[in-house]
């Protein structure tokens, strides 16, 4: 038997044109803000594969139904479509609210999805996650209607939908029919029908747009990036060494690298599949650090619902952050006011039946992502719920007026909810480090435009800003022709840090010790690190961690001070445990010293995949200058995936540190060659400028900020040699000639 539908929870639902008005002005309203759209790799996927450009088994690296989408529309129209369905989710949220709790509740919700800046961000964001919001919209709306069959096969058939555009919709059709009220024999029966259905649908979508049978993403590389040893809080972190390779090769292949990988560490062990390997290295995980991970499940959940905007691309930050400063709210104000009002409701047994569904929707969702990403786009899909939930604090608010008693539940949540989003160091952590990024992102695209226009002066100092906002960009962003390993620099990122952010908290204190023990204060920083390492302050992106420690100890080891950097890095491993960088530091540093092989050899191996491994132990085997051991960790990089930018990069280092100059110079002509735009750090390989191949001795200098000496040296050239007419006239219009080719960076 159907309990009571939502519509008994209030009287009459007053006129709908109010809340059509609010869908229809929302519609305008994206149109005019954001009228392009953004993120290619959909459109790249749908034409590449329609012209077999592209393997078949990377269909299922996408939403089967969103790829057959692209495949039939153009990206605007595609785009327009998402504009239609967001305004359309707008109704669905207003009318469900307002059949649930009233006319002026109805309008709450509208308004509050509506005017979200993230809800008009990703209608132009070319990813299915929008149009998942949307049909979860649209069952909150049918579920609101009086249980017939008609409009339980319509919440089915939108639940179906999800599926096919994300798996998490099986999620979803198990809990909010659930929560509504179905009878379990109705909750099975959908969650057997949607799962089926998704995969019958799914599969035939997908090949009909690709030609191939495809299988939905690898569920054990999307719950490896949400688990990492480093527990960062946010959404997406796949390992640095594969962001690595597929940054060099210029095209989204995430899941195809994860492929990759897996087969070199599953290969390696003999004990899992690839397709399970994934999934094993976060078991190990849970096991080595119990108490860590179950924390980490917990901030996940907190951050789902108050953390900041889950952007995972610089477009949609910047997009978000433009409409931001037109007055449109953040989805954090939606989340956390939607939270508060949820909770609120369920604690109120008159309106607990009312809000149950759109509840279950946000619980179901969050569950999805504390379970696999994070703080990441995803949890745009839940907005909706969210919104329910806000429609339910204005019902609140307008029913105390006549009760003010009603309002000390609301209170008591309202303040909870506050003092974790407010008041929680990792929510503020997340909030601060987000912030930061935004605005090292905001300036990337200026930086680029400098660099290519020859306005190094400029780009320098765009760049310090960009370092003081994040100092780990620089692992990240194209410097060539900017001395970016300068103490200057970072001495001058350091002071605008101090003015633009403060140096009173935790994380602000943790910038300025990179950024001063960079600037040469190494023992100046040394003490502070060692208190802030104490106090467990650190942040990571991807498996790159920013620990005061580990940032001091790397300055040591680059002016030869290996004594110096010895118990710094023990410090951090032992208050970062597990994490990648701490692991290969300290069993770098301690067989460097004699200890064969490190103790921590073992727990690294069996944390981390093996070529995330070896990247990481051969820079810090660089660093602490044991070059045989460097080789032996850059090989095993070679040999999995030969045309490794990085792995040739730290090859030509450990190859300088012993005394093979010729070999280096090779090696560090096939890193520039396969990745010409990353920025490698050559202050240490300074000495192979000076003899070898003219044109790898000028990019050398080119890499240094120093176009007058790389200018000198294409000009000792013999006349009519390759290359030497357009180095010559790009340099002496102080505007960077193109990355020289392999094949030149080898000529005599």
């Amino acid at each position: 038997m159907m309990t009571r539908p939502i519509s008994e929870s209030m009287g009459t639902t007053g006129p709908r044109w109010p809340v059509a008005v609010v869908a229809a002005a929302h519609a305008a309203l994206s149109v005019v803000l954001a009228p392009d759209w953004l993120f290619t790799k959909y459109p790249d996927a749908a034409r590449a594969l329609e012209q077999g450009f592209a393997a078949s088994q990377r269909a299922g690296d996408f939403s089967p139904a969103y790829l057959a989408l692209h495949a039939l529309l153009s990206p605007q129209a595609v785009h327009w479509a998402q504009v239609m369905l967001g305004a359309a989710a707008v109704l669905a949220v207003g009318l469900a609210c307002q059949r649930a709790l009233g006319l002026a509740a109805g309008l709450a919700g509208a308004l509050a999805l509506g005017l979200t800046s993230s809800w008009v961000t990703y209608e132009a964001m070319l990813e299915p996650d929008l149009a998942i919001g949307a049909l979860h919209a649209l069952v909150l709306w049918w579920l609101a209607l009086e249980p017939t069959r008609r409009s339980r096969a319509a919440a089915l058939l939108s639940l179906l939908a999800s599926a096919c555009l994300r798996p998490v919709g099986l999620v979803v059709a198990a809990a909010v029919p659930w929560a509504a009220g179905w009878s379990r024999k109705a909750v099975v029966g959908a969650l057997v029908v949607v799962a089926l259905g998704f995969v019958a649908v799914s599969q035939l979508l997908a090949h009909a747009a690709v030609g191939a049978w495809a299988a939905p993403m690898s569920p054990g590389a999307v719950l490896h990036m949400g688990h990492r040893p480093e527990f960062t809080p946010f959404g997406g972190q796949s390992p640095f060494a594969l962001k690595m390779l597929e940054r060099q090769h210029g095209r989204y292949e995430m899941h195809e690298l994860y492929r990759t990988f897996a087969a070199a560490s599953a290969s390696a062990d003999g004990a899992v599949s690839q397709e399970a390997y994934w999934g094993v290295e976060v078991l190990r995980l849970a096991q080595a650090y119990p108490g860590r991970w179950l924390a980490h499940l917990f901030w996940k959940a907190v951050l789902f619902a108050l953390g900041p905007p889950g952007h995972d691309t610089t477009e949609a930050r910047l997009l978000d952050a433009r409409l931001n400063g037109l007055w449109l709210p953040g989805d954090r104000w939606l989340f956390t006011l939607g939270t508060v009002g949820l909770l609120a409701a369920l604690f109120d047994a008159r309106r607990r039946r009312a809000v149950a569904g759109a509840a279950a929707l946000a619980v179901a969702i969050c569950a999805v992502t504390v379970v696999f990403y994070g703080t990441s786009r995803y949890r745009i899909a839940a907005a909706p719920g969210l919104a329910f939930g806000v429609a339910a604090l204005v019902h609140l608010a307008l029913a105390a007026r006549r009760a003010p008693r009603q309002l000390a539940g609301p209170l008591a949540v309202a303040a909870a909810v506050g003092a974790l989003a407010f008041g929680a160091g990792p929510v503020q952590a997340a909030a601060t480090w987000s912030r930061r990024g935004l605005e090292s992102s905001q300036r990337a695209p200026q930086l680029q435009r400098e660099l290519a226009a020859g306005h190094f002066a400029d780009a320098a100092k765009t760049l310090g800003e960009m370092l003081a906002s994040q100092p780990m960009v620089l692992r990240q962003v194209n410097t060539r022709g900017l001395d970016f390993e300068a103490p200057e620099l970072a001495r001058t990122a350091g002071a605008v840090s101090a003015e633009r952010f403060g140096d009173a908290g935790a994380l602000e204190r943790l910038v300025l010790v990179a950024l001063g023990a960079r600037a040469g204060a190494r023992e100046a920083m040394a003490g502070e690190a060692r208190a802030l390492t104490a106090s467990g302050v650190s942040f990571a992106t991807y498996d790159q961690l920013l620990e005061p420690s580990l940032e001091v100890a790397r300055c040591f080891l680059a002016a030869g001070d290996a004594a110096r950097a010895a118990p710094l890095i023990a410090a951090a491993s032992e208050a970062q445990p597990g994490t990648l960088p701490a692991l290969a530091a300290r069993v770098a540093s301690g067989e460097a010293a004699g200890t064969a092989p490190s103790p921590f050899r073992a727990e690294l191996e069996r944390l981390h995949d093996r070529l995330s491994a070896s990247l990481a132990l051969a820079e810090w085997e660089v660093l602490v200058g044991d070059h045989a051991r460097a080789l032996g960790s850059t090989r095993v990089l070679r040999d999995a995936v030969p045309d490794f930018a990085l792995a040739r990069y730290w090859e030509a280092r450990a190859l300088a540190l012993a005394g093979r100059d010729d070999e280096a110079r090779a090696s560090l002509a096939a890193a520039f060659g396969a990745f010409p735009g990353h920025p490698f750090p050559v202050q240490p390989l300074e000495r192979l400028s000076g003899s070898g191949p003219p044109f790898l001795r000028a990019e050398i200098l080119v890499r240094r900020g120093q176009l007058s000496g790389a200018r000198e040296v294409i000009a000792a050239l013999e006349d009519g040699a390759a290359g030497k007419a357009e180095w010559l006239a790009a340099l002496g219009a102080n505007q960077l000639p193109p990355p020289p080719s392999e094949a030149l960076l080898r000529s005599p």
